[in-house]
């Protein structure tokens, strides 16, 4: 009688033995890499700034959280909830501590201000925790039929003509546009949208047509690679190179735009929750942050140099500040009652039609922010705890902090839920460089990229199912 073969497994060898995979290993360095940092920042802050030891043993509890939100989001493949706690972790654990140690900012002097942003700052990575409970629970089938936004968009038949000369023409367009300052610098670029776009114009252009090149590109570049077709594949290939030109320079775009659109593509040809990979990601745009900062401005020829010990006192990071300094602003201004939020959620109701409507939260914090520090510009970080204090204190920072993890949440369990390469996984591949942008502020940047961004989405997948029929079809034709 022979014995039966023992199953080849990835986590055992012979019976009940367990061993480390190759992803465990990966964890298990993500956990190490972060606490070291964590307990290096602690160190060097208890070192200069002793009498602070409260308020550095607090973030260090707020920052161990969000290592533990981190990695797990991370094995359960969560990835907006992921990139979520990455936000936690290095802006309002690392960040601050690190600037409470260099004296970043003269308003932690404020000390009922400082605690009440601790509190903040706790308050939501507790609830961030709890939303990823929540989103760990499972997902039931109903057993119906799927929705369109949850179905595979390879189940109908796809003409990658039309998509393919669509974007075509779109990438003439904004090289017809742009010309030679592709090859300029950001300042440059920017000068020139605003010179020549009124505001609509040129909120279409950025969060709308110049990421529907690589969107679109990109998705029908994974079609013809499902569809095995080469002719497409190379087609799509050589597009969403010319795209990635484009839409992908450091030199004359935003960080957070082609971080966003490199995580799709990234994700949307391997697999919406592949978080190490994604994890990987975020690690290497930290270490070369400070490359892309070379040309934000017209007279920045180069990158910054910044050595490790003030790496995160910069404004790039300023999140934590920025909650105490809204703090500052609302105990001797008051609050605004949601009128930021409401008119960063109605971003597309003109200021003609709504005289009203609210500015950015850094638009008032501004003047303040100038008086205490030497920052040129009011497009400055302003977190969900920063917008919900402004709009009603403690409460409205706590409910506020919620409201977006729940959306996140949300679109989590709906894309888990759905079939591979249905819409709402593509817009999960959207997403986690955007919950970024959501969580640093401010919401209203970050919420209008996002929704221009599905808007480019859902046109792209339009035009991939749009046939064109140039004459009548006949029986046996072939497909367009």
């Amino acid at each position: 009688m022979s014995t039966p073969a023992i199953a080849k497994s990835d986590h055992t060898i012979g019976v009940g033995r367990p061993v480390i995979g190759l992803r465990d290993l990966f964890d298990l360095s993500i956990v190490v890499l972060a606490a070291s940092l964590l307990a290096w920042v602690m160190f060097v802050c208890d070192a200069e700034r002793p009498e602070m030891g409260g308020a550095n043993l607090l973030l260090g509890i707020n920052g161990a959280l969000a290592i533990a939100g981190l990695v797990v989001a991370m094995r359960c493949r969560h990835p907006i909830l992921m990139t979520s706690f990455y936000f936690d972790f290095i802006f309002l654990a690392i960040a601050p501590i690190q600037q409470i140690g260099v004296k970043f900012d003269p308003i932690f002097s404020y000390e009922n201000d400082f605690n009440a942003a601790l509190v903040c700052c706790l308050t939501f990575t507790v609830t961030g925790l709890i939303a990823l409970l929540v989103c760990g629970r499972p997902v039931r089938s109903t057993g119906r039929l799927p929705s369109f936004l949850a179905r595979s968009i390879y189940r109908a038949p796809y003409y990658p003509l039309v998509l393919w000369t669509a974007i075509a023409i779109a990438v003439g367009v904004v090289l017809a546009f742009f010309g030679p300052l592709l090859l300029t610098s950001r300042y440059e670029l920017s000068q020139f949208v605003i010179s020549t776009l009124d505001k609509s114009g040129s909120l279409l252009l950025t969060s709308f047509l110049s990421p529907l090149i690589l969107i679109g590109s990109v998705i029908g570049l994974r079609s013809a690679l499902i569809k095995r077709e080469r002719l497409w594949i190379m087609a799509f290939f050589v597009l969403a190179t010319l795209a990635g030109v484009i839409t992908l320079n450091p030199a004359v775009l935003p960080r957070f735009r082609i971080s966003a659109l490199l995580v799709f593509a990234l994700l949307a040809l391997t697999r919406w929750n592949n978080t190490r990979l994604l994890a990987l990601f975020l690690a290497a745009g930290i270490a070369v942050s400070p490359l892309l900062n070379a040309f934000r401005t017209a007279t920045s020829f180069g990158a910054e140099v910044r050595p490790f010990e003030r790496f995160f006192a910069h404004l790039d990071f300023d999140c934590f500040s920025l909650i105490v300094h809204v703090i500052h602003y609302v105990g001797n201004e008051g609050f605004s009652y949601g009128t930021n939020i409401l008119s960063a959620l109605l971003f597309f109701i003109p200021r003609a039609i709504w005289p009203g409507k609210s500015e950015h939260v850094g638009y008032y914090i501004f003047p303040q922010l100038r008086y205490y520090r030497d920052v040129w510009t009011d497009n400055v970080s302003s977190p969900p705890p920063a917008e919900g204090y402004f709009a009603c204190g403690m409460i409205g920072a706590a409910v506020f902090g919620a409201l977006v993890w729940a959306g996140f949440v949300v679109l989590e369990r709906a894309a888990r839920s759905a079939e591979r390469d249905s819409p709402l996984q593509l817009m999960a591949c959207l997403t986690p460089m955007y919950a970024i942008m959501i969580l640093r502020g401010p919401f209203l940047v970050g919420y209008s990229e996002l929704l221009g961004n599905y808007a480019a989405l859902a046109t792209a997948l339009a035009l991939l199912h749009f046939k064109l029929q140039l004459a009548p079809p006949h029986p046996g034709s072939a497909r367009t």
